[in-house]
């Protein structure tokens, strides 16, 4: 190796490091400043021992008042309409004989009544208040004075109900 050679591999690698060293304070200085982890996971256990301690509240005071809790299925007899089509020139044979057929083949629909059936047109929610089934709801879920209302326990039996 000559001797400009070694002269850039000396300074090359002082050059090296110098900047590794900077580099590496610069690294340690930063880290250094941030703030520690354990302060920050302890309080997130905490908060976290927390919430679970308020969900288990609501989780047990939903299973206290889950019992009166209703659903109310709201069920009236609708007219069953039925669609049928009416042919406007019937079976007229002036356009059978210029058009045929199937060129008049078509209909407009048209609409009637077919009795009734009873329909589910609505429900809500409830609140059993006294021993002998008295519940409470919004007014708009019983405003209906023709229809019929069925209440629905948590445990899925159903009894009809009066306004």
């Amino acid at each position: 190796m000559d001797k400009q050679n070694k002269k850039l591999f000396f300074i090359t690698l002082i050059c090296s490091i110098v900047f590794s060293s900077i580099v590496a304070g610069a690294v340690g200085f930063w880290a250094g400043s941030l703030p520690q982890k354990t302060d920050e996971l302890n309080l997130l256990q905490d908060r976290n021992i927390v919430r679970v301690n308020e969900e288990s509240d609501i989780v047990s005071v939903v299973e206290k008042v889950s019992p009166a809790v209703v659903s109310i299925i709201i069920t009236k007899n609708l007219p069953k309409i039925e669609e049928y089509y009416f042919n406007p020139f019937g079976d007229d044979d002036f356009f059978n004989r210029f058009f045929g057929d199937d060129f008049f083949n078509f209909g407009i629909p048209q609409y009637r009544q077919n009795g009734t059936e009873e329909r589910e047109i609505g429900g809500g929610t409830g609140f059993i208040i006294t021993s002998d089934g008295y519940i409470v709801t919004n007014k708009h879920v019983v405003a209906d004075e023709e229809a019929e209302y069925t209440v629905m326990m948590n445990d899925e039996s159903k009894y009809d109900a009066e306004v």
